[in-house]
């Protein structure tokens, strides 16, 4: 009965992923990447400029939904192709992973329950419990990742390192460490970093 409300700590499933280190030599290991919802660029004659357009509903896709899906677009124009690339990576949403699939939180491994409740980050998309789970304001990610418009999104502690080591390592200049960090695709150079007040910093 305890293990059915709270969980059970100790995983019984063997699991081949190491638990989340976080230092700099196994931040790789730590961190899921985002697989993102599909985008594409294409060039508007009309407008004489490019056009990057994201899908932002993974349910009305899954779903293979048209017209769902087909309401779900964001499309932006900017003025050359390379900003257009860029933003469709930037700003393509994260493919959130089932819970069906992902009975134990990511972070700490611990199975879900009806106290343990699983959550999505918002910034990479894996399943994490509420421990495991920290708010930041909603501006420090891309608007099309927030679907619901909520103030304040559930980040993953891994990702919430992850942007807090890389802002560090830009701010001592020590650009190859931020760049080793920003390979893993889960840093979004488009929106700001902020603390829990909504303070750009």
């Amino acid at each position: 009965m305890m293990e059915i409300l709270f969980g059970n700590t100790k995983p019984s499933t063997i699991i081949n992923r190491k638990p989340v280190s976080f230092e700099m030599d196994s931040f790789t290991t730590s961190v899921s990447p985002r697989i993102l919802l599909p985008s594409s660029v294409i060039y508007s004659e009309a407008t004489q400029s490019w056009v990057a357009t994201l899908n932002t509903s993974q349910k009305a896709l899954d779903a293979k939904n048209v017209e769902e899906s087909s309401k779900a677009l964001r499309a932006f124009s900017v003025p050359t192709r390379k900003q257009a690339m860029c933003l469709a990576r930037a700003w393509a949403p994260p493919r959130m992973h089932t819970f069906s699939s992902n009975l134990q939180c990511f972070i700490c491994q611990s199975q879900f329950a009806v106290f343990r409740r699983a959550c999505h980050c918002r910034n990479c998309g894996v399943c994490i419990c509420n421990t495991c789970a920290l708010q930041w304001p909603a501006k420090m990610i891309p608007a099309t990742y927030n679907i619901k418009n909520e103030d304040t999104v559930n980040i993953c502690k891994a990702c919430d390192w992850l942007c807090s080591s890389f802002r560090l390592a830009l701010l001592k200049g020590e650009s190859d460490k931020a760049i080793a960090l920003h390979t893993t695709g889960n840093i979004n150079l488009t929106t700001p970093f902020a603390n829990i007040k909504g303070e750009v910093l």
